[in-house]
């Protein structure tokens, strides 16, 4: 199967159904599900997946909720707040307004930024870069630090066992520490 063609910002591999294959996300002002059917290859399967209207330009798997077997689908729009899809198993899902992801922003990732077993989402915008704690009661932003143009990622750079985040400004490079310790502090 060819895939559709289309103008895509982003794609991301997520077993959407639970059949232990990898379905493909393609993210753009049209997005597409491309489902992977095993050994009688892939389908596209759009018409199925509740996308909404708007220029995807990143998503990432979040579990909103931790130790579930749900596997959600965080996107940032370019003209509209974020979406989550959330994931109602069996191929079927809902989705969700998530502003917290404000239209324009650029880039989500997503860890567990605190080590509080929830994993929250990095979001980078065209001027700034900020955490969305995941709470019970919802996703918390944490203030906003600039970043223009900045890239951003998250790995555990110092082999800790707590996230760092690591942002570029302008080709050189910044490291400030949203670890565990540094996380709690400033929420």
């Amino acid at each position: 199967m060819a895939l559709p063609h289309g103008d895509y910002a982003g794609a991301v591999w997520l077993d959407y159904d639970h059949d232990y294959d990898l379905e493909l996300f393609l993210l753009g002002e049209h997005s597409a599900l491309i489902r992977n059917n095993g050994a009688a290859g892939f389908s596209d399967e759009t018409k199925s997946f509740p996308f909404v209207t708007g220029r995807a330009v990143s998503g990432v798997i979040f579990d909103l909720v931790p130790d579930t077997d749900s596997m959600d689908l965080a996107v940032a729009y370019q003209d509209r707040a974020g979406v989550l899809y959330r994931d109602r198993l069996n191929g079927r899902y809902e989705a969700q307004d998530l502003p917290a992801v404000p239209a324009g922003a650029k880039t989500i990732l997503a860890a567990d930024m605190d080590n509080d077993r929830a994993t929250d989402l990095v979001v980078a915008t065209p001027s700034s870069i900020f955490i969305a704690w995941n709470r019970p009661d919802g996703l918390v932003k944490s203030p906003e630090f600039a970043a223009p143009n900045g890239a951003v990622a998250i790995a555990d750079f110092e082999n800790r066992g707590i996230f760092d985040l690591a942002v570029s400004r302008d080709q050189e490079p910044d490291r400030p520490r949203h670890g565990a310790r540094a996380g709690r502090d400033s929420q």
